[in-house]
């Protein structure tokens, strides 16, 4: 009986890996901008498109910069930009959120250095008047992480839901249901998740 269900786990294991690295390789693409501004899908699988609108973005969120990280940003700026601190130049203070700056003119002549720092940086900088304020934008999805990525997302966390789908029916259907079932129903989650991630770099 013991060696039966052993096989019987170890069959499923593998039957499920496979699987679920067929589903997550046909569901990979990606999306870019034609010089006409239009969208277009390149290297898309038959099911490409179901993965989009499981990872489609909504308006990004964003953070400002605040307290001691704005301090640590403003110490990081000076040091890359040395000539910010030049004698006779304009100096803002540091405010709990933004860099205060006496006039307007004294803004204007840090923007340029402020922008150079930012180039290539995921840190966004808002100028107004006599202000800079910081911030970073962080990707928002319509979908929470929690449906994303056991179902299509991640190689590593699809085996949580698949997994599940594959591990219980059959299960149920051969053993019916005893209480050992869910620590084994756990142990195959962890097993799948790592024989998935190995069936995917040896195919990758």
């Amino acid at each position: 009986m013991e060696t039966s269900i052993m096989l019987i786990f170890g069959g499923l294991l593998v039957i499920a890996a496979i699987f679920i690295n067929g589903i997550f390789i046909t569901t990979r693409g990606e999306t870019v901008i034609a010089p006409d501004g239009s969208k277009r899908d390149q290297n898309a699988m038959i099911f490409y498109p179901v993965y989009k609108f499981l990872m489609k973005e909504t308006t990004p969120e964003s953070v400002e910069y605040r307290g001691d990280q704005l301090q640590q940003l403003y110490r990081r700026l000076t040091r890359a930009q040395p000539s910010l601190m030049a004698v006779g130049r304009p100096k803002p203070s540091v405010e709990e959120s933004s860099l205060l700056f006496e006039t307007e003119d004294d803004r204007k002549l840090w923007e340029p250095y402020v922008r150079d720092y930012l180039e290539g940086k995921d840190i966004k900088a808002k100028f107004f008047p006599t202000q800079i304020f910081f911030y970073h934008e962080y990707t928002r999805y319509v979908f929470p992480a929690i449906v994303r990525k056991p179902t299509l997302g991640c190689i590593r966390c699809m085996p949580s839901f698949w997994g599940t789908l594959f591990f219980w029916p059959v299960m149920i259907k051969l053993l019916g249901f005893t209480w050992w079932l869910v620590p084994g129903w756990i142990l195959f989650c962890f097993s799948l998740s790592y024989l998935c991630t190995l069936l995917y770099k040896k195919a990758s």
